[in-house]
């Protein structure tokens, strides 16, 4: 195995332990950081799934999901993928309007 899987196993403990004994405020914090820091950071998806399966509950508010927090998760993690994505291309372009 090398640096990064070791990292990325760690990233994994740490946000496992976070869902268990952590507010979720600090939960969410540290897998949006550790989803810029590692690449194809998937668990970020796997965290919010458990997150709902331990704290969600049905809300009428957002069409009766059960997983509103994964839901989000998956749009986030494709929203920043494309975002971090094009800051990290060679060919970014500051202009929004071409």
């Amino acid at each position: 195995m090398n640096n990064n899987s070791y990292i990325r196993i760690l990233a994994d403990l740490i946000m496992f332990l976070c869902i268990i004994f952590a507010p979720f405020w600090l939960t969410i914090s540290l897998s949006l950081i550790f989803f810029i820091i590692i690449k194809n950071y998937y668990e970020f998806i796997i965290i919010f799934f458990l997150i709902d399966l331990t704290y969600g509950v049905k809300l009428d508010k957002f069409f009766n999901l059960n997983f509103f927090f994964t839901f989000c998760s998956v749009f986030i993690f494709f929203a920043f993928r494309l975002i971090k994505n094009k800051l990290l291309s060679e060919n970014f372009n500051f202009n929004l309007i071409k």
